[in-house]
């Protein structure tokens, strides 16, 4: 089994707006939503690992997705800074 690492910590400056990207909605759901519930439905992933910005207010909370679990993780200031993050995060 694997679990899915998700570096959602950027700010979406480069995308425009003042809504992080991984939270504008698509079919009434934010995209990481999407993200993660295509993820998790995948039957060789086991959970997943989301490395967000810190002090991330926008986090809605998820512990739980699809039956799997959803780990959350303080990401950095690059995205291979997020990844090593959540990689840290993972479960032993």
């Amino acid at each position: 089994m694997s679990w899915a690492l998700v570096p959602a910590a950027g700010s979406g400056r480069r995308f425009g707006g003042g809504i992080p990207k991984q939270y504008l909605l698509a079919a009434g759901k934010p995209l990481i939503q999407h993200a993660l519930e295509a993820l998790l439905g995948h039957p060789e992933v086991e959970g997943a690992v989301v490395a967000l910005a810190e002090g991330d207010l926008r986090w809605p909370g998820w512990t739980r997705l699809c039956g799997k679990p959803v780990r959350i993780c303080v990401g950095g200031a690059e995205r291979a800074d997020s990844v090593l993050a959540a990689l840290r995060a993972l479960p032993d």
